[in-house]
């Protein structure tokens, strides 16, 4: 907590002093997030360097076969994102920028939360799995699906409701930017109802050992959808519907999730197919 609150107050105070007051613009604001991210990792650190520690970093298990594996996982989300971004400046032009450079700030916020859920659910969940405490990983993940819900409903109630306020707190702007801007936010942001489930489903596979179908979870809603909508749907549907990919996108995931847990006989699937069947 002190190191990700140190990060982050550092990361916002610098942001202030680099953009205005030093005038550095965009590369400013870049390397302050740059310094607040390297502040965590510097004092999240500390934590090896105690006596009380427990967790010692051993050489010889670090591989570079790792590597390969892990730019694999992160690569589809570079090419969602950049390919977005292309695609929306195509069809919707530089106002479809500056309203996706806000969107995707709000985003970070929610996946910030959603993330939180899952990574605090995981290891509990983990733990009473390899225990065989089935009736406790029912309940971590009700309690976890229940609150991711709770977040992701009122986190687009807030955008719904205040989306213009939303779009000044980032830009000034101007009406044809509220035009598009308004619309476009909350159809985009309506995926806070999905993406957070999908996100904690993911960590439940993680958790019981279905690290492969997680995978397939995070390409398929991270990537293929993404990039097949983003393709195909302006081709055929107005521009506006660029808006619409992600929380379809989110949908079609979660639609496929509850289809294996339905339709899943094994043990490790008993709690996820009980949540959708209540849900």
């Amino acid at each position: 907590m002190c190191g990700v609150l140190t990060g982050s107050f550092l990361n916002i105070i610098l942001d202030y002093v680099f953009v205005f007051p030093m005038d550095m613009g965009m590369f400013g604001a870049a390397l302050a997030t740059v310094i607040g991210s390297v502040t965590t990792v510097l004092v999240l650190s500390t934590h090896f360097i105690k006596k009380q520690n427990r967790v010692k970093i051993n050489k010889e298990t670090i591989s570079l076969k790792l590597v390969a594996p892990i730019l694999k996982c992160g690569f589809s989300s570079l090419i969602m994102e950049v390919a977005n971004g292309f695609v929306i400046l195509k069809y919707i032009g530089n106002n479809g920028i500056v309203v996706y450079g806000i969107i995707s700030n709000c985003v970070l916020v929610g996946l910030a939360l959603f993330n939180g859920v899952a990574q605090a659910a995981q290891p509990i969940i983990a733990t009473n799995f390899g225990a065989k405490e089935s009736s406790r990983v029912k309940k971590v993940l009700k309690y976890a699906m229940i609150t991711t819900t709770i977040i992701g409903i009122s986190l687009f109630a807030v955008v719904f409701l205040f989306t213009g306020q939303v779009i000044q707190i980032f830009v000034k702007a101007n009406a044809e930017i509220l035009s598009v801007g308004i619309s476009a936010l909350r159809l985009y942001l309506s995926a806070f109802c999905i993406m957070n489930i999908n996100i904690l489903i993911s960590g439940y596979f993680q958790s019981v050992g279905k690290e492969n179908i997680a995978i397939y979870v995070s390409i398929v809603r991270g990537f293929l959808l993404n990039i097949i909508l983003a393709f195909v749907l302006p081709s055929v549907l107005p521009a506006t519907i660029l808006w619409a990919i992600v929380p379809l996108s989110e949908l079609i995931t979660l639609i496929g999730i509850a289809f294996y847990a339905k339709n899943s006989s094994t043990i490790e699937n008993t709690a996820l197919n009980e949540e959708f069947i209540s849900a």
